[in-house]
């Protein structure tokens, strides 16, 4: 009886720890599909590539914009970066990040 309880018990506890955990997964992925992002980048920068594959993984929406097949796109990645062309350049809500590296960008998107 005391084993049997146990077991009933025990699974409860693994049942609802799963439970939460998807919780937590699907109310995160539903906060940082509210968040508004954009990235700037073109096919052959490898940190763009990072970068993008960092966000889908997480399950992220964002609006990547391709600076090679778009010139306002890229006149604009310039005059936010002091004339450089600095990719990938991320607006978060509004606010400008120039390649901020994978550990800065998963602090941006999870605040």
């Amino acid at each position: 009886m005391l084993v049997l309880k146990l077991l009933r018990t025990t699974h409860l506890l693994i049942c609802h720890t799963v439970v939460c955990a998807q919780f937590y997964k699907t109310k995160k992925n539903l906060y940082l599909n509210y968040m508004r992002i954009k990235m700037y980048s073109a096919d052959w920068c490898s940190d763009c590539r990072v970068a993008k594959k960092y966000l889908d993984d997480q399950l992220v929406e964002y609006e990547l914009i391709d600076i090679t097949k778009d010139s306002n796109a890229a006149e604009y990645v310039m005059s936010v970066n002091g004339g450089k062309r600095i990719i990938p350049t991320f607006i978060i809500d509004s606010k400008i990040y120039t390649n901020p590296g994978i550990q800065e960008l998963s602090k941006l998107i999870m605040q």
